[in-house]
């Protein structure tokens, strides 16, 4: 699997400017300097996980919400399934939900991710 840094810097980035922090701020925050935050953000810096800790724990923000877009498929998302759900009867999300597993078992048993996914 290959990470998309510019991606994770991109999503760094929005999640820094939506506190109305400066580059500048972040970095002595997470205790790096300015301009490791600067390549960061502009995907120049494969960072480490180290770095990424600083960063999610400087924020007070889980890994995943950085990651989301590396853990998942791009078009799955919470909010997603929230407005799927969200007017239906108990149960609607019943049969949803048993539906689902019911795929997703399916997919595993016959081993379809390398054509759903392929890497």
């Amino acid at each position: 699997m290959e990470i998309d840094f510019v991606a994770l810097g991109k999503r760094i980035k929005e999640e820094r400017i939506s506190r109305g922090w400066k580059q500048s701020d972040l970095a002595a925050k997470a205790g790096v300097s300015d301009s490791h935050i600067s390549g960061i953000e502009r995907g120049n810096i494969n960072f480490s996980v180290e770095y990424l800790v600083r960063i999610v724990n400087t924020f007070n923000i889980s890994a995943d919400k950085i990651l989301h877009n590396e853990l998942s498929a791009p078009e799955i998302s919470r909010s997603f399934a929230d407005e799927i759900f969200k007017d239906c009867e108990p149960w609607e999300v019943k049969v949803l939900m048993d539906s689902l597993i019911s795929i997703r078992g399916s997919i595993k048993k016959q081993n379809l991710a390398p054509l759903i996914h392929p890497h």
